[in-house]
């Protein structure tokens, strides 16, 4: 995954309560662990951030109330600084799990899709043949990498009547047409061929690959 991908960006954004560790002398760094606690449902998250909520009042107490005493100024004081770090720390440590927890699975899937699309579309451009043997464009075959999308070349008229604004009608067209010319060299092959709507050439533009005939 890119740096600068949508599904990147989307996980920095979520991970903005991190910058609460960054807080003056820990002062908000346990507000971190209680945030991603209580979004992640995960409750020994929230008393983690108690504890450091309680470490930093401790330690402001030691150095308020001892202020003559040193040696207890300066345990005050290393108390302040740990419950200034470990904070941090700890949020770096569970932030995977708390991305995971708080994700749409919803969103999991349609990214899944969209990557699986994604590779499809590469393969039928850089490997055709490769990307045959593979079974991208056919999710009539059993086992086969589909992608999905659909291999109008190769890909049976069921197949191809499932396209968005293609229908049983126009999908039966196609075949005959493919059948008498050996099949598209690309979509706009076959927009040009088959007089199409350009609407409908660009909706099926990420939906379709033209790979080599059987």
């Amino acid at each position: 995954m890119s740096a600068g991908s949508p599904a990147r960006r989307d996980e920095l954004l979520r991970s903005w309560w991190i910058l609460l560790t960054l807080g003056p002398i820990g002062l908000t760094g346990w507000g971190a662990l209680v945030y991603a606690g209580v979004r992640a449902k995960r409750p020994h998250w929230v008393v983690f951030g108690l504890v450091y909520l309680a470490a930093v009042v401790v330690a402001f107490a030691l150095i308020s109330a001892t202020a003559d005493d040193s040696k207890a100024s300066a345990i005050g004081g290393a108390l302040l600084l740990g419950a200034w770090a470990v904070p941090f720390v700890h949020a770096l440590a569970i932030r995977r799990a708390y991305l995971e927890r708080t994700t749409d699975p919803a969103l999991v899937a349609a990214e899944a899709r969209l990557a699986r699309r994604d590779r499809a579309l590469e393969l039928a451009h850089e490997d055709p043949r490769r990307a045959r043997e593979l079974g991208v464009g056919r999710p009539d075959l059993s086992e086969s990498f589909h992608g999905g999308v659909v291999d109008v070349n190769n890909a049976p008229e069921k197949a191809i009547a499932r396209l968005p604004g293609v229908g049983k009608r126009l999908a039966r067209r196609i075949v005959d047409v493919r059948e008498e010319i050996d099949g598209f060299s690309s979509l706009d092959d076959m927009g040009s061929v088959m007089n199409l709507p350009a609407a409908l050439v660009d909706r099926l533009r990420r939906e379709t690959v033209f790979l080599p005939r059987d």
